[in-house]
């Protein structure tokens, strides 16, 4: 498959009719998944051969006008594929106006595609978690299915998203600056990425649509974007869904990239942007909130300064006992978590992507820092949207609600976050850091060298430690990220692969 001529006038008609899709209820795509098994290394047959392991891949064909209809594929990312179905409507709404097959295709080491069943997260398993072996997953998936289909002139659009969500189903005035979608970053842009957050339900509010409308231009052999603005969270699937169309451009005829920070993420943006835009976020919202912000944070570091641990602990409500500049800067990362992810997911309704939260987080949250006479307590209550959803925490645990991670916005906890760890760790360059000047966060710096460093001391606690009780688990001899670079570290030979079958077929149950 080339490029298709009409390529790029189709992402942007699918961006315009999503927008225009009104408040209807998104149609069931009534998925099926299935199991395809996937060669386990795409580039070294020496170590594994031929062997291979079962990928899990969501399918519908329910919207599909077979030799006529595309196929839309999602390029799964950092976590189980079926959270990403589930909070895709807009996809599915797109596939059922133009008859397309739809796919969600499951990443590597996510979910349930594990190379190595419940030890692939562990040392001596991860050399084979890099984005090189997804993309070539991805691709030979669909190869698969064209074959199996009759599909081979079928053209594919590939999706991608970090924070997928219901987008077109609210009324555009409604939507503002969410529900856009672009084919791939043009150089043209003057930002790094797209703004972090949603612009609001009221109007999209500057600098939101700085990046947009992008113009319709050819860059590094890339489809140009014919695009709108950009305003969700920065997107590993986003990346993908590009860098399938760059690598496989026969097979993928356009990509529609989410928030796919492929300039950050080479090292080619500023490390100052990221925390910059959660701060506009909040600074949109209200200017009163970023500067009750800075207080409160000030306030906490004066209060350090003097030793006045206790009176932390208290207004803010950590449950371990505070005492020097570690726990300092553990507090600081925490409080700064939850304005990321207030950020990433202020839509204008309801939510439970990563979590319950209510519509327009950031301005709840706002409301409940603003209510509280002590800028802290403010502090701590609008944490608890992030933290303590429930109401059922009666402090924070902040070494157990927040692992400090190759990824300075925060990895989570579980297998998933020790796989996304180590991909941070390894390929995704994110050193985004906050300074205190440009945003409303403590001065936390995250250069490279500081994320390598951190990385030497950090590994043992997330990639290979066994979980036990409430996530934490058994600290293991060494540290790995720096060392496991693109090679095998030694160790016990892991869990042997089914050999590859002589022909694959995607549809087994």
């Amino acid at each position: 498959m080339g490029s298709a001529p009409w390529a790029p006038v189709l992402l942007l008609a699918l961006g315009l009719r999503g927008l225009q899709a009104g408040a209807r209820r998104a149609p069931d795509p009534g998925f099926q998944e299935r199991f395809f098994q996937q060669r386990l290394d795409h580039f070294n047959f020496e170590r594994f051969g031929n062997k291979t392991f079962p990928q899990r891949f969501l399918v519908s064909d329910r919207f599909w006008v077979r030799g006529e209809g595309p196929i839309f594929f999602y390029t799964g990312n950092e976590g189980d594929v079926w959270a990403f179905a589930n909070n895709s409507a807009f996809v599915a709404e797109l596939a059922a106006e133009r008859g397309a097959l739809l796919v969600f295709a499951e990443h590597r080491y996510y979910g349930k595609s594990l190379p190595f069943g419940a030890q692939s997260t562990q040392r001596g398993h991860t050399e084979l978690l890099t984005v090189e072996q997804a993309l070539a997953d991805f691709a030979e998936l669909l190869r698969a299915l064209r074959r199996d289909l009759g599909a081979q002139d079928a053209p594919a659009i590939a999706f991608g998203g970090r924070k997928p969500s219901h987008l077109s189903s609210q009324p555009p005035a409604q939507l503002g600056c969410a529900a856009t979608l672009a084919a791939f970053p043009s150089e043209s842009c003057t930002r790094t990425w797209p703004r972090v957050g949603i612009c609001g339900s009221q109007k999209c509010r500057p600098p939101c649509g700085t990046c947009g409308p992008l113009r319709r231009k050819r860059g590094n052999g890339v489809l140009g974007a014919a695009a709108l603005t950009l305003c969700p969270s920065p997107s590993y699937g986003g990346m993908l869904s590009a860098y399938l169309r760059m690598k496989y451009p026969h097979l993928v005829a356009g990509a529609l990239a989410a928030s796919a920070p492929v300039l950050a993420v080479a090292g080619l943006g500023d490390s100052n942007q990221f925390f910059r835009d959660v701060t506009a976020d909040f600074e949109g919202q209200s200017p009163k909130c970023t500067q009750g912000v800075r207080e409160a944070f000030r306030q906490i570091k004066d209060l350090f300064l003097q030793g006045a641990y206790d009176t932390v602990r208290w207004e803010f409500g950590t449950c371990q006992p505070l005492s020097d500049e570690k726990d300092l800067t553990q507090l600081f990362m925490f409080a700064r978590n939850a304005f990321t992810v207030l950020a990433m997911m202020d839509y204008p309704y309801p939510t439970d992507f990563l979590g319950p939260l209510p519509a327009n987080p950031v301005k709840v949250g706002c409301d409940r820092l603003l209510s509280e006479a002590q800028r802290i307590t403010g502090l701590r209550a609008l944490a608890g949207l992030v933290y303590n959803a429930s109401g059922s925490e009666h402090c924070y645990d902040i070494y157990r609600l927040y692992h400090s991670c190759a990824d300075p916005t925060g990895c989570g906890t579980g297998p998933d976050a020790r796989a996304w760890d180590y991909q941070a760790c390894t390929e995704i360059n994110l050193t985004f850091a906050s300074n205190n000047v440009t945003d409303m966060f403590p001065d936390l710096p995250f250069t490279d060298e500081l994320r390598q460093r951190s990385q030497s001391r950090q590994q043992h606690h997330l990639l290979q430690r066994e979980p036990g009780p409430l996530g934490r688990g058994r600290d293991s001899e060494e540290p790995e990220c720096l060392s496991h670079r693109r090679h095998h570290p030694g160790g016990s030979a892991p869990p042997r692969p089914q050999s590859l079958p002589p022909r694959r077929s995607c549809f087994r149950g």
